[in-house]
């Protein structure tokens, strides 16, 4: 029934709160894949407002299952969280993750967010935010042609020239 899918989910995202992306983790796994191959409207809507989740390793997880499982519905809340994420690498999940919806708006929050935060990135030479948003606005410049990569491209790309960018 839907209340104990409900108290599962909630077990489920807040799991990705001790997960870590970087070791070996069959249970994650297990989870992620339930995550990315379900077609249940509530798990996909309980994935998105993972998205307002108080930490940032759950909304860093969400934000890259929302991308790879192609979540269109998160696109609006995607921008929103992105104008307010202060975790550089949530934002970068969040970036990669409206890369992949290719929302006509999603460069605009994209660039917005790296103009934002630009004195951090170059200061901390955190470079590799700028490639993955060049990715990300590649992908969004190609379907859309916002021109943000143009943009970009003029503003930072004397930062990630020597960074392989594919």
């Amino acid at each position: 029934d839907r209340a104990k899918l409900s108290m599962a989910m909630t077990w489920i995202i807040s799991y990705f709160s001790a997960s870590k992306s970087a070791t070996i983790d069959l249970n994650r796994y297990k989870v992620e894949r339930f995550l990315m191959t379900t077609t249940d409207k509530l798990i996909d809507s309980m994935i998105v407002d993972a998205l307002f989740n108080d930490s940032a390793l759950i909304r860093e997880h969400l934000s890259d299952i929302i991308g790879e499982k192609k979540l269109y519905e998160a696109g609006e809340s995607l921008n929103g969280q992105l104008a307010v994420e202060s975790n550089i690498f949530t934002a970068i999940s969040m970036i990669s993750a409206i890369g992949k919806l290719e929302r006509q708006d999603g460069a605009q929050a994209i660039m917005s967010w790296i103009n934002d935060h630009h004195d951090e990135i170059i200061k901390a030479k955190q470079f590799f935010v700028l490639k993955y948003s060049y990715i990300a606005l590649a992908r969004l410049d190609r379907k859309h042609q916002t021109n943000q990569l143009n943009v970009f491209n003029k503003k930072y790309n004397r930062y990630i020239k020597n960074y392989t960018i594919l």
